[in-house]
């Protein structure tokens, strides 16, 4: 019996150390899309910054930046990035770091990024 109730205990426990906390970048950072002024987005590779202040596109990066999942990881050196951007988003004051090897910085916290194409930060500065 109780090599039994050790089994199980050791089970649960396995199995809650493989979950991964996934999480959504609007679940991470709380602001009003109204709020926002403008979202300056700087490809740090390129050296150049660009402002969205246009409201269709504005929603258009907002759509993009809250379907985007993000996994907690503990550790992410030795991957090397090709390209950084990082998003301010002015009104709120809110700043987050996407690398091209499909990392994020958010919140001094690092994640693996799924579900983001990072030709959307690209193309604006083609």
């Amino acid at each position: 019996m109780k090599k039994n109730i050790f089994l199980l205990i050791s089970a649960v426990v396995v199995l809650l150390a493989g979950c991964s906390t996934t999480t959504t970048l609007d679940r991470l950072i709380e602001f009003n899309e109204n709020d926002v002024e403008s979202i300056e987005i700087w490809d740090l590779d390129a050296n150049k910054r660009i402002e969205v202040d246009d409201g269709d596109t504005k929603q258009e990066l907002f759509d993009h930046f809250s379907n985007m999942t993000l996994m907690k990881t503990k550790q992410i050196a030795g991957i090397e990035a090709d390209k950084i951007f990082i998003i301010y988003l002015r009104g709120p004051d809110i700043e987050f770091t996407i690398y091209s090897n499909h990392t994020a910085l958010v919140n001094f916290q690092n994640y693996i990024v799924e579900d983001f194409d990072m030709k959307v930060l690209e193309s604006f500065f083609d």
